[in-house]
């Protein structure tokens, strides 16, 4: 599944999850929901594709509960936690 529908539906998934995204990141990007019991785990190998670390779903959902009072549309949100965990990579 695609990254904006893995933010869209973020609420199904457990925060004990990560999230993992192929580059570049952008909204379109394949991307897992997994389990990593080894959080310092940079990249996945799923199927000869190779997803980076983007951010834990507890995460997430802070960012999403930040930009709910800026009446955003729900895109906008998107993009700004891509651009969020693009600053992180930093």
């Amino acid at each position: 599944m695609d990254l904006f529908h893995v933010l869209l539906n973020i609420d199904q998934f457990s925060e004990d999850k990560t999230i993992y995204v192929e580059h570049p990141w952008t909204l379109e990007s394949e991307a897992q929901v997994i389990y990593i019991k080894d959080k310092a785990t940079s990249t996945i190998h799923i199927e000869n594709k190779v997803y980076a670390y983007f951010l834990d779903i507890y995460l997430v959902d802070e960012l999403w509960a930040q930009f709910e009072s800026q009446n955003l549309c729900l895109r906008t949100v998107c993009q700004h936690i891509v651009e969020f965990a693009l600053d992180q990579r930093t």
